[in-house]
């Protein structure tokens, strides 16, 4: 059977630019996160809905050692439409849409929106947006990264165009509570100090107000799998010893021996630890992203033991 696909597959190459029709397998899109949001802006009407194939479907994978299967490649040859980070995150995107010559006018390449607001920015918050791979933790990413798949959705099925308009402004007012509820949250976040040995949520963790006392050396370090110095680790110990960090952010597909020995010291020292994965913010594949969006928010909050009105 796996050689009837991979003969499919092959075909498939030889058949010049690969765009939308009737054979689409539907929307193919790097990881779970994207899956929740694109699943998010097509509504609750049955006929305005897409298969959705998930390439990195296992929260056990390390997304950097991720090859996709001859299945992946398959879906990809017939999509209707491609929706990807399109940072080091899930690099192995590209290679996908080359080898089948995919249509670009039928791709969502998130990266591409970081890009167009950070040009004049260099704030901490603003560097962090544009050096993170995990781009589902900024409000603004995913709110262009909705409008382009809103218009692409609205492309490929022009008489359902009311149902994703209302999808699409349900999903941009919750981004706006969102937003208001992180600024609410990070003025109460005075001096609130955070490590994590991978930069996973970042992003959010600044949107939120808290203060990175994290080296991006250690971190890049960490994430590429390479092993830190007797002294760098000593370092970091000495920062949740003596108070400096308030919060630990651990990475719950941790693999890294030295990642876990760091967390073992926060754990030792009563340091509240907040987790976050890569590959899916949601617990269960059905629910809508900003929902666990906002879930997450709370877990956070309630980990520091603040009030927010």
């Amino acid at each position: 059977m796996k050689a009837i696909v991979v003969a499919l597959a092959s075909a498939l190459l030889l058949t010049g630019c690969s765009s939308p029709s009737n054979q689409s397998a539907g929307i193919v899109v790097s990881s779970q996160n994207y899956a929740n949001i694109a699943k998010s802006l097509m509504g609750d009407n049955p006929d305005a809905q897409f298969d959705v194939h998930v390439l990195l479907s296992s929260d056990a994978v390390d997304p950097h050692e991720f090859e996709p299967s001859a299945k992946d490649k398959l879906a990809i040859s017939q999509a209707k439409a491609v929706f990807y980070a399109g940072t080091d995150f899930d690099a192995f995107v590209d290679p996908l849409l080359e080898s089948v010559n995919f249509d670009p006018d039928y791709v969502i390449n998130s990266s591409h929106f970081v890009k167009e607001k950070l040009a004049s920015c260099f704030t901490e918050l603003c560097l962090e947006k544009g050096s993170n791979p995990h781009l589902w933790f900024d409000l603004d990413t995913i709110s262009s990264s909705a409008e382009a798949l809103t218009a692409l959705y609205i492309k490929l099925k022009p008489e359902l165009k009311t149902d994703y308009e209302q999808a699409a402004t349900e999903f941009q007012t919750k981004i706006k509570i969102l937003k208001t509820k992180q600024d609410q949250i990070a003025e109460a976040n005075i001096d609130t100090t955070f490590f994590a040995p991978e930069a996973i949520a970042n992003v959010l963790l600044l949107e939120l107000g808290l203060k990175n006392v994290s080296s991006k050396t250690i971190a890049n370090k960490i994430a590429n799998e390479v092993e830190l110095s007797l002294l760098e680790m000593q370092e970091i110990e000495n920062q949740i010893k003596t108070g400096e960090v308030k919060i630990f952010v651990a990475n719950q597909q941790v693999e890294s021996e030295q990642a876990q020995q760091l967390l073992d010291v926060a754990e030792s020292e009563n340091i509240p630890v907040v987790y976050f994965g890569e590959n899916s913010l949601c617990e269960n594949k059905a629910d809508k992203f900003l929902d666990c969006f906002d879930s997450k928010i709370d877990e956070v909050v309630k980990t520091l033991g603040i009030k927010v009105d």
